[in-house]
């Protein structure tokens, strides 16, 4: 009641809860806020721009977004193909990064391409050098997301195997169950079955006595 009546109170856009600052607010809405909207690093290769964090591990299994990967590969394959065609002394540094993409850093980069050179007119530019370095980078980055994204598929595979293992141990005690049930079934039919025939020698017995009575009261009138 305190908090309520003395300090502001901030709202998340996306599920209406409360924090104490805006620094609580939008730590929430960047990490924990389930309803908030995640930007997918493949907008530019044909996904979409942004979809709702809860539902990250149908948006890696979209359609679209499978088409999108491809679609960045395709390009990540071009540029590593324009890369080794540029300039002679970088094949052998591609050629070897093209299994193992993810594991060129910049040391490494800059170190291949600012190799000494006997003629200046073969040597790339600090430009070049930089426009190279970002657009590793880039693709990087977009690599290490793809890679989260597989383990977050990973899991899903898991949590579905669990479930699917639990599903089929129910199914199994439930089988158990129906066929005990039809068991007693099977017994409670045997035992009507038995007890017609006791049925119908107890009604001709009393039908029967009935007639001995009966016979008896019409002798004692006489």
């Amino acid at each position: 009641k305190h908090v309520d009546d003395c300090h502001t109170r901030y709202e998340c856009e996306y599920c209406d809860e409360k924090f104490l600052s805006l620094n609580l607010v939008d730590a929430h809405k960047k990490n924990g806020c389930s309803k908030a909207l995640a930007k997918c690093v493949l907008k530019n290769y044909g996904c979409i721009d942004k979809f709702i964090r809860s539902e990250r591990g149908n948006h890696l299994k979209s359609e679209q977004h499978q088409q999108s990967v491809l679609v960045m590969l395709e390009k990540l394959r071009q540029f590593l193909n324009t890369v080794t065609n540029s300039t002679q002394p970088l094949i052998t540094t591609m050629n070897s990064s093209v299994s193992s993409f993810k594991t060129i850093r910049e040391e490494h980069i800059e170190q291949n391409l600012s190799m000494d050179f006997e003629s200046g007119d073969t040597a790339p530019s600090s430009s070049r050098i930089n426009d190279l370095r970002v657009e590793f980078q880039k693709y990087d980055d977009i690599l290490n997301t793809l890679t989260q994204g597989v383990q977050t598929l990973s899991n899903d595979i898991n949590r579905l195997s669990t479930e699917s293992l639990s599903l089929t141990s129910l199914i199994q005690a439930k089988y158990e169950e129906l066929n005990q049930l039809k068991k007693i079934r099977l017994e409670s039919d045997n035992r009507i079955a038995a007890i017609g025939p006791i049925q119908e020698s107890l009604q001709q017995e009393l039908s029967n006595v009935k007639e001995n009575i009966e016979s008896t009261e019409f002798t004692t009138h006489d």
